[in-house]
């Protein structure tokens, strides 16, 4: 896909902000990434995430996303296909997952559950009942 992508059009919105607006270029741009590359993407996204499906659909969506949004950038290095591009940021985008999840701390919410079921009382935060 080395077609020269137009700028994005924008509006304004009342509040004054900026608001990007979906071209039919675009759209038609972000249905030809996915019908060319999402099947090979998906099984690349499979992979990286252990077999999760439901977070190998997000990489999916969220690298589509992402080259959507740097569309101009889109075949700017000569490269006559960016399949490659697209499995180095879903890859990139994954690994980036991985270490937010790592940085915080365990969540514990199953102790709570289970003391509610064995019938204990619920506490707040505070250890108040």
């Amino acid at each position: 896909m080395t077609a020269r992508i137009p700028e994005r059009t924008h509006r304004r919105t009342r509040a004054g902000s900026e608001e990007t607006a979906i071209s039919d270029h675009d759209a038609q741009l972000l249905r030809a990434l996915h019908d060319e590359h999402a099947e090979a993407l998906y099984a690349h996204a499979l992979r990286l995430v252990n077999g999760d499906r439901q977070r190998a659909e997000d990489l999916v969506q969220e690298t589509l996303l992402r080259a959507w949004r740097n569309a101009h950038r889109l075949g700017q290095q000569g490269q006559g296909s960016v399949r490659p591009w697209l499995g180095t940021l879903a890859r990139r985008i994954a690994i980036d997952e991985h270490r937010s999840e790592e940085a915080r701390p365990p969540e514990e919410y199953h102790r709570d559950l289970t003391a509610a079921a064995r019938g204990g009382q619920h506490r707040t935060a505070s250890g108040t009942p």
